[in-house]
């Protein structure tokens, strides 16, 4: 028998509407269960919504977009921060929190002395409690997903929002589960779940770290169906075997580069409807082969941000 074929994503920072402030969590004060009560509040109270499909954007979402046009009749599941697992053409308000760290709007910021993950896990906990009532979105609870034994799950997450579902995945459940991913401090029980990537992929399929699950998927789409997870980790493993690790050797640039790059940068976040942070954009030139000290590229972006506000 068939199963059913279910892919999980993340949610995007970017976004194609701009946000209420009410559901900017930045804006939101209190411990965290109070933020997530008013984040309830003003959920419910906004009347603007889009189809998901059309509020994500960015090249991650414009490789989604692709892996819904290659398995039209896969179930695609959001891993959203804001309003937990919701199908591809949930309608929901534009809204601006992220399990990511370092950004103004992120959860993981919470709290001194925190567990990395701790205050993630609990906002999803809260989320999945509101998923169980009726709220202002079509959300599920990962275990819906993982009891049905008809189900194939596809997890395509990074390891921020992969480690929100962790504690998901290792519980019993009759699904047939997949997890792509690089992170290697997964839970050893999901050992037989794992396709295990490295920095070899993004050579072997082209594109960036940050979406090479998504193309991977696509990538190996006749197999993903039918295929037995041994089947597609030899697959994997014949797509990177004629390259090497990388060892990142980055670019240095000048101040006067740096600058642009930032200023570039903050522009095209800021577009997007989303909130520009040192870190973040630090993060993208690290990640583009470029190479800046942190302490420097602080000095420099504090030096520009009045310009930029």
């Amino acid at each position: 028998m068939n199963k059913k074929l279910h892919i999980l994503v993340p949610c995007t920072g970017s976004k194609t509407k701009k946000t209420s402030p009410n559901l900017d969590f930045s804006n939101l004060s209190g411990t965290l269960l109070e933020k997530f009560e008013k984040w309830c509040n003003n959920a419910n109270k906004e009347n603007n919504k889009h189809l998901a499909h059309d509020l994500y954007c960015g090249p991650a979402w414009s490789q989604v977009k692709i892996i819904k046009e290659t398995f039209p009749a896969a179930k695609i599941w959001i891993v959203s921060a804001g309003f937990g697992l919701i199908p591809w053409d949930a309608r929901i308000p534009s809204y601006s929190i992220t399990f990511s760290p370092n950004q103004p709007e992120s959860i993981q910021h919470e709290g001194p002395g925190a567990s990395k993950y701790k205050r993630n896990l609990e906002w999803w906990n809260y989320l999945s409690t509101w998923a169980s009532n009726p709220g202002p979105t079509e959300s599920v609870t990962t275990k819906d997903l993982l009891d049905d034994r008809h189900n194939r799950i596809i997890s395509a997450l990074p390891k921020t929002y992969l480690k929100v579902l962790e504690k998901d995945f290792i519980t019993k459940h009759s699904a047939d589960l997949l997890i792509f991913s690089s992170d290697s401090s997964l839970n050893p029980i999901l050992k037989d779940k794992l396709i295990q990537l490295d920095s070899r992929l993004p050579l072997a399929i082209g594109g960036t770290r940050q979406i090479m699950i998504l193309r991977l998927i696509w990538k190996i789409n006749i197999i993903i169906n039918k295929g037995s997870i041994n089947s597609i980790r030899d697959k994997v493993s014949q797509l990177m075997k004629n390259h090497e690790i990388i060892k990142y050797r980055r670019k240095p640039l000048s101040d006067e580069e740096v600058i642009q790059y930032i200023t570039l940068k903050w522009n095209e976040i800021k577009s997007s409807h989303s909130s520009p942070s040192r870190s973040r954009i630090l993060r993208t030139l690290r990640d583009e082969g470029f190479a800046c000290e942190q302490k420097r590229f602080k000095n420099l972006y504090l030096r520009l941000e009045p310009t930029l506000l």
